[in-house]
């Protein structure tokens, strides 16, 4: 007599953290995971609202009416509360989506603590609703990407240091694009930028990400904000070496972090999806470089080819630290 196989049950717990891990790691496969298991579906269906893209290219005006349907009909649903993430590209809003609903799914995403700001030139008017929206959220990442900084001719002066947008911002990435689409601070974040001093006084931003417009103007910026415990300076060169710097001028110091321009949004998205951020990036290796582990006059990570080599020299050192 044979016994009937039974397989094997795993702990509530367990299983939820592995379709939870799964969700985070793979946000690609959440649609597949909804099906598995009503108990699934309630675990992980709120990792769909995480990350707010609007536009979504990929899913067009679907996507847009969908979250519609949700504010409507069910409106006990999960989603505005778990939204944390935010991507806006205001670049083809007006003509992908209809403005008034992205207004009022922003409105009801009272959550949202991570903000990615994308604009080129083209008339504001259309998208002012939006923007008043955004003024009046209060993130504590926030990165604005195009012409979206005080000064520029399409701004609304509504939009300002001083609006509520910017009180809990701890982790700040500035950047103006050119009409050719490659993003250059130019003259906007020079020593001259009359904005500086409305900047400093944020009082809760500690880390500061921009391209370096000028020579010295690392060694500037650390002089009006002493507080910062990171200087990210996003570098254009994608063949830098990484013992060199953008800003030639720039002292040697330990809050220094370089990163090259084209993992700006990668990296953005992926800590959006859970994984390392430009911040993660610079923090370790601010740990690292303050322990003594990677030379005053490195900036950046290696290179993919001179990563075992920088390895090895510091397992070497374990060693020798390990055997006196």
């Amino acid at each position: 007599m044979t016994s009937e196989f039974v397989p094997p049950t795993l702990p509530p717990e367990l299983e939820r953290e592995i379709f939870e891990t799964n969700a985070i790691l793979h946000h690609r496969m959440i649609p597949t995971l909804l099906l598995v298991a009503w108990r699934v579906h309630e675990w992980i269906e709120p990792y769909l609202y995480h990350l707010l893209q609007i536009p979504c290219i990929r899913s067009g005006p679907s996507y847009l009416d969908a979250l519609v349907r949700i504010l409507d009909r069910r409106p006990s649903h999960p989603f505005p509360q778990v939204s944390r993430h935010l991507f806006l590209s205001t670049v083809i809003l007006g003509r992908a989506w209809r403005v008034d609903d992205a207004d009022r799914i922003l409105r009801a995403c009272t959550g949202i603590t991570d903000i990615l700001l994308s604009h080129s030139q083209h008339p504001f008017e259309p998208l002012l609703p939006i923007l008043a929206t955004v003024a009046q959220m209060r993130p504590t990442h926030l990165a604005l990407l195009g012409d979206f900084l005080p000064d520029y001719r399409t701004l609304p002066q509504e939009f300002h240091f001083g609006v509520p947008l910017f009180e809990s911002v701890t982790h700040l990435q500035l950047y103006v694009a050119t009409a050719n689409g490659n993003y250059r601070v130019s003259h906007t974040l020079s020593r001259a930028w009359k904005h500086w001093s409305a900047l400093a006084a944020l009082k809760t931003l500690t880390h500061l990400a921009v391209v370096p417009s000028e020579q010295n103007l690392a060694n500037y910026i650390l002089s009006i904000l002493p507080r910062l415990h990171a200087l990210v300076l996003y570098s254009e060169r994608s063949d830098m070496g990484y013992t060199t710097s953008p800003d030639r001028d720039v002292l040697q110091d330990p809050r220094i972090f370089v990163e090259s321009l084209f993992q700006l949004r990668p990296l953005w998205h992926s800590g959006a999806r859970g994984g390392d951020d430009i911040w993660l990036r610079a923090e370790e290796f601010i740990a690292m470089k303050r322990s003594g582990d990677i030379e005053d006059y490195v900036y950046r990570w290696p290179k993919e080819e001179d990563k075992e080599e920088e390895e090895n020299v510091i397992f070497d050192r374990a060693l020798s630290a390990l055997s006196t």
